[in-house]
């Protein structure tokens, strides 16, 4: 029988990761608790994607209880939430690793078939034309594993630090923004006055 091993994510902030490591090579029997490979998980970025609307929603929050939570809180929409974490792929099944899909040192999205096992050794197998769609999932136990906490925190506090530098240029703009559309409103209200 065919098996996949595909990349499932530990949790709903993890998207992709580079494969770090394999510890079986291809032809060799994998047990149940025995480690596969390893995936390492991007580290924190921003994300230039989110509109300017959540900064300005962000924005109003900390004017409103101006807390280090809601920065925290707040964070988690401009950033991934994973920090530099190492994914260890355990066994939680029986066979032989027949095919690598994902080489070392390359990136695969959540979803992606990393490998193929099959049940017996001399299993017949085409590898011309792969398509494991139909194959049963292998089964694996996805194992977190944090590489440096400590240098993770001064990290997160950095970054957090230079979050509110940059809220503090928004809420600027938005200053000067509100103060732009109130000349205009007031212009606007002359404009009313001078039609009657």
């Amino acid at each position: 029988m065919i098996f996949q091993l595909v990349f499932a994510s530990p949790n709903k902030q993890v998207f992709c990761g580079s494969i770090a490591k394999w510890y079986k090579t291809e032809g060799e029997r994998v047990s149940y608790g025995e480690l596969i490979l390893d995936i390492k998980i991007e580290r924190v970025r921003f994300r230039p994607d989110r509109p300017l609307q959540q900064a300005t929603e962000i924005l109003s929050q900390l004017s409103s209880s101006n807390s280090l939570k809601t920065l925290r809180a707040s964070r988690e929409t401009l950033y991934h939430n994973n920090i530099d974490l190492l994914l260890q792929i355990v066994s939680a099944d029986v066979g032989f690793l027949r095919q690598i899909c994902a080489k070392q040192s390359e990136y695969r999205d959540v979803g992606a078939v990393l490998a193929v096992f099959t049940t017996e050794a001399n299993e017949p197998l085409d590898l011309s034309q792969p398509d494991w769609s139909q194959a049963s999932k292998f089964r694996i136990v996805p194992n977190i594993i944090s590489n440096d906490a400590d240098s993770d925190i001064e990290e997160i506090e950095s970054e957090v630090a230079s979050l509110g530098s940059w809220l503090a240029e928004i809420q600027t703009d938005l200053e000067r923004s509100r103060h732009r559309l109130s000349e205009i409103q007031a212009n606007l209200n002359l404009f009313k006055f001078d039609a009657k």
